[in-house]
């Protein structure tokens, strides 16, 4: 799932796109 986001946000840093992710994951989705 990661990779995904990732592959979806091309233009983010590395730390934005994990904390992104972070959120998500901990919204539960």
């Amino acid at each position: 799932m990661l990779e995904r986001f990732v592959a979806d946000n091309p233009g983010m840093d590395v730390g934005s796109i994990v904390a992104a992710y972070q959120a998500l994951k901990a919204k539960g989705d």
